[in-house]
């Protein structure tokens, strides 16, 4: 394995020990809370009330449905699912640099860069909003 990808293993492994004691928050609850009763058939707008707009309700959806399938608490399914798309976004993102013949210290030092800054910048950003 490259010296770069686990790099990038620590950093993400860093990001989920920071998330795991923020992710509950209000809104996060209040959204998975109402997708799973939109997954019980009731229906936004007429029997649920949202301030925030739709699309918010319906992003926290897959891992509402994730949770019901695999039995895993929704909020631990979102921080799975995040993890998996930074990965999947450092991967397309090393490539283009691979395509565009960055050189691996160049690519190394923009992928452990973008890891951090996709995985743990917004976690510690979000603590000290929140007051943790």
């Amino acid at each position: 394995m490259n010296q770069r990808w686990i790099i990038v293993a620590a950093i993400l492994l860093t990001a989920l020990l920071v998330q795991v004691p923020v992710v509950l928050n209000p809104d996060l609850g209040c959204l998975l809370s109402e997708g799973e009763q939109i997954l019980d058939g009731r229906k936004l707008g007429v029997d649920l009330f949202e301030l925030n707009p739709p699309l918010s309700v319906y992003l926290y959806m897959p891992a509402a449905l994730l949770a019901r399938m695999t039995g895993i608490a929704p909020e631990i399914i979102v921080i799975i699912l995040v993890m998996i798309e930074i990965v999947g976004a450092l991967f397309m993102i090393d490539r283009v640099a691979s395509a565009a013949k960055l050189g691996a210290g160049e690519r190394s030092t923009s992928t452990c860069l973008l890891a951090f800054l996709f995985a743990i910048l917004p976690s510690i950003t979000v603590a000290l909003f929140a007051g943790f």
